[in-house]
This record gives structure tokens, C-alpha cells and sequence, in this order.
């Protein structure tokens, strides 16, 4: 397993890719965009509670390593946006698992039933 830091690395390289601009313009499409018709419904919008979509921060994190840099507005082929969207989302879910690791590595849930620990106070 790679550490948070290294895969912060990553994805902070990638960030200030060429032209990676668009794939987050597509990513913010993509995950806040909700078309409907007629009424807005919960199944309309079903979809902004998925594990695959992005929320704010993550996309605001992205921006703010875009613009670390110089920000290259080159546009890509379907292909490279294809492939920068894939390891983002690659990346931040690799994220996701190592922070929950790291979170999680102590806790024995035999000790907390036993003991009755709280474990949002440790």
C-alpha cells in the first residue's frame, strides 16, 4: 500500500497535466449537472448521492492543484480526457481507502463491545 502522501503526490502531478483543465470541466458536469423534466423528483437527482460521483471539496482540492501552476488550457483527445478522469477517480478512491485505513487501524471491535468504548472519542 502506498502512502497518503505519495498518492497526494499523484494526483497533484496529474493535476497540472496538459490540458487537464477539461477533465475537470467535465468532472464538474458531470457530477453536480441534474436534467429533468417537467417536476424535479428524487429519482432525478438520485444520482448526486452515488460513491462515483465527486463532492465539493474533492473537486476543489483538484482546482487548487491545477492552479499551484501554470494552468495549460491545450486541448486533449477524447482519449487523454478518457485517461485523466480515470486515474483521478483511480486516485482519490485510493485515497479514500488509505485515510480509512489509517483511521480504522486501531480500533478492536471486540475491545470497544467489551469495554463499551465510544469510539468517536478516541
Amino acid at each position: 500500500m502506498r502512502d497518503e502522501q505519495t498518492i497526494f503526490e499523484d494526483l497533484a502531478r496529474l493535476c497540472r497535466s496538459p490540458g487537464y483543465v477539461h477533465a475537470i470541466a467535465f468532472i464538474c458536469f458531470k457530477d453536480s449537472y441534474v436534467s429533468y423534466a417537467g417536476e424535479m423528483t428524487t429519482e432525478d437527482i438520485r444520482h448526486m448521492f452515488s460513491r462515483e460521483r465527486l463532492i465539493r471539496t474533492e473537486v476543489q482540492t483538484l482546482i487548487g492543484l491545477l492552479i499551484k501552476g501554470r494552468v495549460d488550457y491545450s486541448l486533449v483527445t477524447p482519449n487523454v480526457l478518457q485517461e485523466y478522469l480515470d486515474k483521478t477517480y483511480a486516485l482519490l478512491e485510493e485515497l479514500h481507502r488509505e485515510m480509512m485505513r489509517v483511521m480504522t487501524e486501531g480500533l478492536d471491535p471486540k475491545e470497544i463491545a467489551e469495554r463499551g468504548m465510544d469510539q468517536f472519542t478516541g
